[in-house]
């Protein structure tokens, strides 16, 4: 039980040359904090509005997802919680 908290960001890859191990993400994100079920097992899903600047068509990106547990609404066992899918949509 308790609330869950995550953050995701868009790192754009500009070239080939693009050294993927140090990219510079956009603003990082963060979903609102998501009551945890009480029954193991159970889907939540939560949102975030991704910032996306410098990307371009036919680039790649490299997209960071991950549990903000350093936040003071993060209040979930760290074992308690794992991301089992992420879909994105684009809405441009």
């Amino acid at each position: 039980t308790g609330n869950t908290v995550w953050k995701a960001a868009v790192a754009p890859i500009t070239d080939s040359s693009t050294d993927r191990d140090v990219v510079v993400f956009n603003t990082v994100n963060v979903s609102a904090a998501t009551a945890i079920p009480a029954t193991a097992g159970q889907l939540i899903e939560i949102t975030i509005t991704l910032t996306v600047t410098n990307v371009a068509a036919n680039r790649a990106v490299t997209l960071m997802i991950r549990r903000d547990a350093d936040n003071g609404s993060d209040t979930v066992n760290a074992n308690d919680v794992t991301l089992e899918e992420a879909n994105l949509e684009y809405t441009g």
